[in-house]
């Protein structure tokens, strides 16, 4: 999990190279309040939309498999809106010809994978979480396939 992780923000930083080199078109007009609305709509994902997805996937300790399951589909569910921000500026760099749309929306974007971030710290808060539920399974263990 950490390697995608890692893999994705790579991407996000990559696509800020690539902004750069390409440039803004000079003999197009910059629209910023475009660019600004186009921030609003990733910091709603980021902020509003990603919380609420979160709340219902909770993780699954049934078994290991459907922990494992569970804290997938919500590291990707959580993944997806947080660079959903990353790709809503980079469509804004090209619709509003502003530069720095893409940077004002990577600080979303970051923020949103410091929360899914399979840290240690996360991953412990996760294990408190199932065992207040009363679960026994270990969410590592499951993440690695082995067995309870």
């Amino acid at each position: 999990m950490r390697q995608v992780f890692l893999s994705f923000v790579t991407a996000v930083l990559l696509f800020q190279v690539v902004l750069v080199v390409i440039g803004t078109t000079p003999d197009v007009a910059p629209r910023p309040g475009l660019a600004v609305a186009f921030l609003g709509l990733g910091v709603l994902m980021v902020f509003v939309v990603s919380p609420t997805v979160q709340r219902g996937a909770a993780l699954d300790g049934t078994n290991a498999s459907t922990l494992a399951a569970s804290y997938r589909t919500r590291f990707f569910l959580r993944l997806a809106f947080a660079e959903a921000a990353a790709l809503l500026g980079f469509v804004a760099f090209f619709v509003a010809n502003v530069w720095w749309v893409y940077p004002a929306s990577l600080v979303s974007t970051f923020i949103g994978f410091a929360r899914l971030a399979p840290t240690k710290a996360h991953l412990a808060a996760d294990q408190r979480e199932l065992q207040a539920r009363g679960c026994t399974l270990t969410v590592t263990r499951a993440l690695r396939g082995l067995n309870p």
